[in-house]
Order: C-alpha cells, then sequence, then structure tokens
C-alpha cells in the first residue's frame, strides 16, 4: 500500500487542490476485513489472481468435482490490453502470475508500459498436488481470457487442467453431429423442403469437419459421447506455426467449396459450362470424374505442403524438447504432451 500512495502522489502532483479534477488509474478492491477501498493500478496484484487459481485447484481435489475458472482479459482504453501470463508450477505446487507490459489487440508490446517490479510477479502455494495438460503456456492480453477447468485425477491423486473444458464436452463430438443431424430431418421435411435428406446430412457433415479440425491441434476432444468418455488427443501438427496451419484448413474448406460449384455447374444449368474444365485447358482426353479428380488435387496443393511442413514442424518440435530440457522434466512434460498432443 506505501508504494501504491506514493504512486498516487506522483499522479496528483504531490497534493490535492480544491476544485482540481485529476483521474486516478485504478479500481475497487475489498482488503482481508471486506471493506472497500482504491486500488491505485490499471490491474489486480497478481498475487489476487495466483491465490484464486489455486483456490480452485485445491478446491477441485477436495470435492472432487470440476472447478471452473474464467480468467479475464485486461482492458485498457482504445484497442489495448494489459498481457499476463499464468505459470503452473507443478513440482513446487505453485501458481505463478506475471503482469506484463500493454500491447495492441494484434499482441505488439507498447514500450514503457510494464508494471512496477512490485506489481509484477505474483505467486501462491496450493496445498494439493496438480498438474499443467495443455502444452501451451496460458498468456491472457487481447479478446476474452480463456475458461480452465480443474478436475482431480483419482488414478493418478493429482489436480488435471482443463484448458477449455466445454470443448472436450458433447457439442465437439460426431455424436453431437449426427443428432443434430435427426433433429434437422423433420423440420426440413415440414416446412416442404425437398432434399431434407441432402441437406440433414451436409449439415452433419460440416459438424464434423469442425471435430476433425480439431483433431489437428493440440486439444482434442471426446469424440462419441456418452459411448466414449475419454477425450482422444489431437494431432499436434504444426505446434510453431498455428497460423499456417489455420491458413491451410480454410484453404482446404474453401477449395473443396470452389470444387463442387464447379464441378455441378452443368447439373445446375445446362447451358452453363464448367468454368475451370481442365479437359479443355489442357486439351487431354480426360472423362468428367478424372478431370474433377485432378482439380481438386491441383486445388489442394497449398493445403497438402502446409500439412506436410506442419508434420516435419511437430517431429522437430518434439526433438527440441528432448535436446534442451533436464531430464526428468523432459520426461514429464512429454507424459503430458503425449496424452494432449497424441505424440
Amino acid at each position: 500500500r506505501y508504494e501504491d500512495l506514493r504512486r498516487l502522489e506522483r499522479v496528483v502532483g504531490g497534493e490535492l487542490s480544491v476544485g482540481v479534477r485529476v483521474r486516478v488509474p485504478g479500481y475497487m478492491d475489498f482488503d482481508a476485513e471486506g471493506k472497500p477501498y482504491w486500488n491505485v493500478s490499471d490491474a489486480p496484484h497478481p498475487n489476487y489472481v495466483a491465490k484464486l487459481i489455486a483456490k480452485a485447484i485445491d478446491s477441485a481435489y477436495e470435492t472432487g468435482k470440476r472447478v471452473t475458472v474464467k480468467i479475464l482479459n485486461i482492458r485498457m482504453s482504445g484497442d489495448l490490453y494489459r498481457r499476463f501470463l499464468v505459470h503452473y508450477d507443478s513440482p513446487n505446487k505453485r501458481i505463478l502470475v506475471l503482469m506484463g507490459p500493454l500491447v495492441s489487440t494484434g499482441g505488439l508490446p507498447i514500450d514503457g508500459t510494464g508494471v512496477p517490479p512490485y506489481r509484477m510477479i505474483g505467486e501462491a502455494k496450493t496445498k494439493h498436488p496438480f498438474k499443467k495438460v495443455y502444452p501451451r503456456p496460458t498468456v491472457i492480453d487481447a479478446f476474452s481470457g480463456p475458461e480452465i477447468g480443474f478436475i482431480k485425477n483419482p488414478e493418478e491423486g493429482v489436480v488435471e487442467e482443463e484448458f477449455i473444458p466445454w470443448h472436450r464436452g458433447f457439442t465437439h463430438s460426431f455424436t453431437a453431429g449426427f443428432l443434430f443431424s435427426l433433429f434437422l430431418i423433420p423440420i426440413l421435411f415440414l416446412i416442404g423442403y425437398e432434399n431434407y435428406l441432402y441437406l440433414a446430412l451436409a449439415a452433419m457433415l460440416g459438424h464434423w469437419m469442425h471435430v476433425i479440425e480439431d483433431q489437428m491441434g493440440l486439444m482434442g476432444s471426446v469424440l462419441f459421447p456418452p459411448i466414449t468418455k475419454r477425450r482422444v488427443p489431437g494431432l499436434m501438427i504444426g505446434p510453431r506455426i498455428p497460423a499456417a496451419m489455420n491458413f491451410a484448413t480454410n484453404w482446404a474448406m474453401i477449395s473443396i467449396i470452389v470444387w463442387n460449384i464447379n464441378r455441378n455447374l452443368p447439373l445446375i444449368s445446362p447451358d452453363f459450362p464448367k468454368i475451370i474444365d481442365l479437359a479443355k485447358i489442357t486439351g487431354l482426353p480426360l472423362t468428367d470424374m478424372i478431370a474433377d479428380f485432378m482439380l481438386l488435387i491441383i486445388l489442394l496443393v497449398p493445403t497438402i505442403f502446409i500439412y506436410a511442413l506442419g508434420l516435419m514442424d511437430r517431429a522437430k518440435f518434439i526433438k527440441l524438447l528432448k535436446e534442451q530440457l533436464p531430464e526428468k522434466k523432459r520426461e514429464e512434460l512429454l507424459d503430458e504432451m503425449e496424452e494432449v498432443g497424441g505424440l
């Protein structure tokens, strides 16, 4: 509090004068006795965040129930956010929170916006052991902060972190896509849609493609609830090039749409030829089936190339981990990543 008082004095210029209006950065907080006070800071003390997460971990261990924490971001004026990081120090049963600089929506740090040293690092001890499963650091800056669940693993006697727990639930499964399509069939039939079965199938496949896409990354999903209850690990393709992997996947979706429209144009409008007809372009005696297949492969070349890079990146990432980490820490991290990333 003493440092906060000195900071307040610097903000207001030493002392307050009657009638002078000043802006004091801060937020309303409560002390240990429940009394409100004005905290001169643009963010909570990192100790506060660390203690809440540690409390959630201990509660999950003691109750045996999932405890979910929503870590909100810290938005400033305009498009600026205060970046902070949550680190799970499992061997020492500690939660560390590091307050960083202000960043733009795109994540670009702003020079000279770091917090004072006494508000930079927060620490809280847990009473019970825990394990971080999601292999990426928990960084909060722009957009909405993540939702994290903590649940006790009775077999190992530790609390496991569940990054975005709803992502492992029923909605991200093949079962959900199938049941949604069944629900859609009578609705489309009652409104008189002639091709209701095709539309229901398309809706199911669209949902399934989202599930399959998620399996390419780190988190994975529970694929067939309630038949299966364990999450199937993601393939962890391209762990260090997520932007390229997102582009490759989106390109594949767009390519399939373009290919589908192109090959069905003569059926939709007999007088309207295909926009891309490889038989005419190449002058080769290609059947429609072969020409359409060749066009699909050509459209998917960027996706195939980037996914090949992603597989090589995955192998290099695992190799670097094995080379750089101490043996005990390496084994622990690889065990976690095997569960999450399907190593």
